[in-house]
């Protein structure tokens, strides 16, 4: 199977790497001189297993982690397919989650502007028009979107399309590898992937292809009681978060595949695991954490959890299991909240770039025709026409 080849490359890669077992960092930390100094403040601590922990306010105590051990941490977080070569911002973030060292920020910032890969991939971004309103949701399944990751090279699985899921509120996401595009392999697909696992979504949001305009997709919807709401032609922004997630994807999974790129659906699975287990720069939060109540543990890492005695250890459980819908309830109203204002401030950035034209009755317009068939006719036609005048909203 040649999943099973990929995982087992990736484990092989997290085996000859250095390990970040609890035994690995307390011994690490015992020799460090930089740890013996931290024991003597009142914010580090040390558990029953002697792992020596650093606790900010209104946090989870973090593993604090020793010099010799900063460069192996930075590449298990950027560089192997579970964390897929993240950004600066997202990979602090996770990282600041459950580790601490003094010179975080400064070292994540080094090591991920020296990764030569990284650099090749990243692109800029170019604004064209101002930004729409677009329905906001307000929980997890309440919007969700489907979309298509075409052309991608054939692989030796007979894929050639993505087929992408995400959630509005969550950001969680799927992506499934696919053969074809056809209405009822993206019916099929999102039926068995995506609702079987996680539930009926209360609005679906497409483009206006014809897979996803067909008859057998709003049948779907009408017997699953889905409410089908499509983005306006030729504006793939209107979609823009699965838009992002689809650079993301990319670039994530470009790192780890041949030349030939016909093995890109081996790493689809670690590319959505590091895009789950993310903090995304819109909700502060994982779409994992936000799912399931706790950040996702990675292949790579050990069970954290300072260890505390018998009772002790039995009256924290108790205190967990009593906050997790606590938790999880603050989490959701501050990530809707937070997502809400990274919206609204990036709609005011990117419309000052931007220039909003006002027609009236009687105007005289040209008419951007972006739809052609055939690559002769892409490369030389003209795709304007016009002078052509508005009436009642109408071309004449």
């Amino acid at each position: 199977m040649r999943h099973a080849d990929a995982l087992s490359r990736s484990v092989n890669i997290v085996e000859k790497s250095s390990n970040l077992s609890r035994e690995k960092i307390r011994e690490e930390q015992e020799e460090g001189d930089d740890c013996m100094r931290y024991r003597q403040y009142d914010n580090f601590w040390v558990d029953k297993d002697g792992i020596l922990y650093y606790e900010k306010p209104k946090e989870q105590p973090h593993v604090v982690i020793p010099a010799t051990l900063i460069s192996t941490v930075l590449k298990f977080y950027h560089e192997l397919p579970f964390t897929a070569h993240q950004g600066v911002h997202r990979t602090i973030q996770y990282v600041n989650k459950k580790y601490w060292w003094e010179t975080m920020r400064q070292d994540v910032t080094q090591f991920i502007k020296g990764c030569g890969d990284g650099a090749r991939r990243k692109t800029g971004h170019k604004a064209k028009a101002p930004l729409g309103e677009i329905p906001v949701a307000t929980e997890f399944l309440d919007i969700v979107s489907l979309d298509i990751v075409r052309p991608l090279p054939v692989t030796e699985r007979g894929n050639k399309y993505l087929l992408t899921f995400v959630d509005h509120f969550t950001r969680f996401c799927e992506a499934i590898p696919i053969a074809k595009q056809d209405t009822e392999t993206i019916a099929r697909e999102f039926v068995v992937k995506i609702i079987t696992q996680l539930g009926v979504p209360r609005k679906l949001l497409t483009d206006r292809g014809a897979n996803f305009t067909s008859v057998l997709i709003k049948e779907t919807c009408k017997l699953l009681k889905i409410q089908k709401i499509q983005t306006s032609s030729y504006n793939p922004q209107a979609n823009g978060i699965c838009e992002r997630m689809h650079k993301l994807l990319r670039d994530m999974i470009s790192h780890f595949v041949r030349k030939d790129a016909r093995n890109w659906d081996e790493y689809v699975p670690y590319a959505v695991m590091a895009y789950r287990a993310m903090p995304h720069c819109s909700t502060k939060y994982s779409p994992y954490y936000l799912v399931f109540g706790r950040e996702m543990r990675l292949p790579i890492e050990d069970d954290w959890r300072p260890r505390f005695t018998s009772n002790t250890a039995s009256e924290s459980e108790h205190e967990d299991v009593r906050a997790l819908s606590e938790r999880l309830r603050e989490a959701n109203k501050a990530a809707g909240l937070q997502s809400k204002i990274s919206h609204e401030s990036a709609k005011r950035y990117y419309d000052r770039q931007t220039k909003l034209e006002k027609f009236k009755k009687g105007d005289t317009v040209y008419v951007h025709t972006p739809l052609t068939r055939g690559a002769k006719q892409r490369n030389f036609r003209i795709n304007i026409r016009g002078r052509l005048k508005l009436y009642k909203g109408f071309l004449l």
